[in-house]
Protein backbone atom coordinates (compact mmCIF):
# COMPACT_ATOMS: atom_id res chain seq x y z
CA UNK A 1 0.00 0.00 0.00
CA UNK A 2 1.67 3.26 -1.09
CA UNK A 3 2.06 5.98 1.49
CA UNK A 4 3.81 9.36 1.23
CA UNK A 5 6.93 9.88 3.30
CA UNK A 6 8.28 13.30 4.08
CA UNK A 7 11.80 13.68 5.37
CA UNK A 8 12.90 17.25 5.85
CA UNK A 9 15.01 19.75 7.69
CA UNK A 10 14.44 23.43 8.33
CA UNK A 11 17.43 25.68 7.73
CA UNK A 12 18.50 29.24 8.36
CA UNK A 13 18.96 31.24 5.14
CA UNK A 14 22.41 32.35 4.07
CA UNK A 15 23.32 35.66 5.75
CA UNK A 16 24.19 37.98 2.85
CA UNK A 17 25.99 40.30 5.31
CA UNK A 18 28.75 37.64 5.39
CA UNK A 19 29.55 38.04 1.71
CA UNK A 20 28.53 36.59 -1.66
CA UNK A 21 27.05 33.11 -1.70
CA UNK A 22 29.01 31.08 -4.25
CA UNK A 23 27.53 27.61 -3.69
CA UNK A 24 25.75 25.38 -1.23
CA UNK A 25 25.56 21.65 -0.76
CA UNK A 26 22.93 19.41 0.76
CA UNK A 27 23.85 15.87 1.80
CA UNK A 28 21.12 13.26 2.39
CA UNK A 29 21.47 9.91 4.12
CA UNK A 30 18.13 8.12 4.42
CA UNK A 31 17.28 4.55 5.37
CA UNK A 32 13.89 2.96 4.72
CA UNK A 33 13.16 -0.26 6.59
CA UNK A 34 10.33 -2.77 6.52
CA UNK A 35 10.14 -5.80 8.78
CA UNK A 36 7.73 -8.71 8.26
CA UNK A 37 6.45 -11.50 10.45
CA UNK A 38 6.03 -14.47 8.15
CA UNK A 39 3.20 -16.98 8.53
CA UNK A 40 4.60 -18.93 5.57
CA UNK A 41 7.33 -18.31 3.02
CA UNK A 42 7.27 -14.57 2.45
CA UNK A 43 8.96 -11.82 0.53
CA UNK A 44 9.01 -8.03 0.65
CA UNK A 45 9.84 -5.25 -1.77
CA UNK A 46 10.42 -1.62 -0.90
CA UNK A 47 10.77 1.26 -3.33
CA UNK A 48 10.52 5.02 -3.05
CA UNK A 49 11.10 7.33 -6.02
CA UNK A 50 11.71 10.68 -4.35
CA UNK A 51 11.70 14.38 -5.14
CA UNK A 52 13.92 16.98 -3.47
CA UNK A 53 12.55 20.45 -2.87
CA UNK A 54 13.57 23.78 -1.36
CA UNK A 55 10.68 25.69 0.20
CA UNK A 56 8.30 23.77 -2.06
CA UNK A 57 10.31 24.24 -5.26
CA UNK A 58 11.22 20.84 -6.73
CA UNK A 59 14.81 20.21 -7.76
CA UNK A 60 15.21 16.64 -9.01
CA UNK A 61 14.07 13.08 -8.44
CA UNK A 62 15.97 10.19 -6.94
CA UNK A 63 14.82 6.78 -5.83
CA UNK A 64 15.74 3.94 -3.54
CA UNK A 65 14.67 0.33 -3.32
CA UNK A 66 15.34 -3.08 -1.82
CA UNK A 67 13.88 -6.57 -1.47
CA UNK A 68 14.26 -9.72 0.63
CA UNK A 69 12.58 -12.88 1.82
CA UNK A 70 12.45 -15.45 4.64
CA UNK A 71 11.27 -18.96 5.41
CA UNK A 72 8.10 -19.68 7.44
CA UNK A 73 8.36 -18.20 10.91
CA UNK A 74 11.26 -15.99 9.84
CA UNK A 75 11.44 -12.22 9.92
CA UNK A 76 12.99 -10.62 6.84
CA UNK A 77 14.14 -7.05 7.24
CA UNK A 78 14.28 -5.14 3.97
CA UNK A 79 16.31 -1.95 3.95
CA UNK A 80 16.79 0.62 1.21
CA UNK A 81 19.31 3.45 1.37
CA UNK A 82 19.63 6.84 -0.22
CA UNK A 83 22.96 8.64 0.08
CA UNK A 84 22.81 11.64 -2.18
CA UNK A 85 24.56 15.00 -2.51
CA UNK A 86 23.22 18.04 -4.36
CA UNK A 87 25.68 20.84 -5.14
CA UNK A 88 24.25 24.17 -6.27
CA UNK A 89 26.55 26.75 -7.88
CA UNK A 90 25.22 30.29 -7.98
CA UNK A 91 26.41 30.53 -11.59
CA UNK A 92 24.04 27.67 -12.52
CA UNK A 93 20.83 29.49 -11.53
CA UNK A 94 18.33 29.42 -14.43
CA UNK A 95 20.50 26.78 -16.13
CA UNK A 96 20.59 23.83 -13.73
CA UNK A 97 18.08 24.88 -11.08
CA UNK A 98 15.07 27.11 -10.57
CA UNK A 99 15.96 30.66 -9.38
CA UNK A 100 13.22 30.39 -6.73
CA UNK A 101 15.51 27.95 -4.89
CA UNK A 102 18.16 30.68 -4.60
CA UNK A 103 15.49 33.08 -3.32
CA UNK A 104 14.60 30.58 -0.59
CA UNK A 105 18.25 30.06 0.37
CA UNK A 106 18.99 33.81 0.54
CA UNK A 107 15.56 34.67 1.93
CA UNK A 108 14.54 36.45 5.10
CA UNK A 109 13.29 33.44 7.04
CA UNK A 110 13.92 29.76 7.63
CA UNK A 111 12.99 27.37 4.84
CA UNK A 112 12.42 23.62 4.54
CA UNK A 113 14.51 21.28 2.42
CA UNK A 114 12.49 18.15 1.83
CA UNK A 115 12.62 14.68 0.31
CA UNK A 116 9.14 13.38 -0.44
CA UNK A 117 8.35 9.99 -1.90
CA UNK A 118 5.38 7.73 -2.41
CA UNK A 119 6.67 4.56 -0.77
CA UNK A 120 5.54 1.29 -2.28
CA UNK A 121 5.84 -1.48 0.27
CA UNK A 122 4.59 -4.81 -0.96
CA UNK A 123 4.71 -8.12 0.90
CA UNK A 124 3.50 -11.64 0.40
CA UNK A 125 2.91 -14.12 3.18
CA UNK A 126 3.23 -11.75 6.14
CA UNK A 127 2.44 -8.48 7.86
CA UNK A 128 5.00 -5.85 8.75
CA UNK A 129 6.04 -2.39 9.81
CA UNK A 130 7.68 0.49 7.98
CA UNK A 131 10.07 3.22 9.18
CA UNK A 132 12.30 5.94 7.75
CA UNK A 133 15.33 7.52 9.45
CA UNK A 134 18.03 9.78 8.13
CA UNK A 135 20.13 12.90 8.25
CA UNK A 136 20.27 16.03 6.13
CA UNK A 137 23.01 18.66 6.26
CA UNK A 138 23.29 21.95 4.38
CA UNK A 139 26.55 23.90 4.04
CA UNK A 140 27.27 27.27 2.43
CA UNK A 141 30.42 28.36 0.55
CA UNK A 142 30.87 32.10 0.16
CA UNK A 143 33.32 34.90 -0.57
CA UNK A 144 33.53 37.10 2.53
CA UNK A 145 32.99 40.85 2.38
CA UNK A 146 36.30 42.67 3.06
CA UNK A 147 36.45 44.18 6.52
CA UNK A 148 35.98 47.97 6.44
CA UNK A 149 38.74 48.34 9.03
CA UNK A 150 41.30 46.74 6.66
CA UNK A 151 40.54 49.30 3.95
CA UNK A 152 40.66 52.12 6.53
CA UNK A 153 44.05 51.00 7.86
CA UNK A 154 45.45 50.76 4.34
CA UNK A 155 44.20 54.26 3.55
CA UNK A 156 45.68 55.68 6.76
CA UNK A 157 48.99 54.02 5.98
CA UNK A 158 49.08 55.60 2.54
CA UNK A 159 48.24 59.01 3.99
CA UNK A 160 51.02 58.56 6.55
CA UNK A 161 53.54 57.64 3.85
CA UNK A 162 52.54 60.64 1.76
CA UNK A 163 52.83 62.95 4.77
CA UNK A 164 56.24 61.60 5.73
CA UNK A 165 57.51 61.99 2.19
CA UNK A 166 56.61 65.70 2.20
Amino acid sequence: MPQRVFFSGTFQPFDTALGTLESWTDVWSITLTTSLTCSGPCAANLSAPGDFSYAGVEHNGNGIGGSGGASPGGTPVVQAYLDHTNVFLRSDVNVVFDPRILLAVEGASTFPVEWAAPVDRSASGGAGTFSVVGTLTLTYEYTPVPEPSAALLTGLGLVGLATRRR
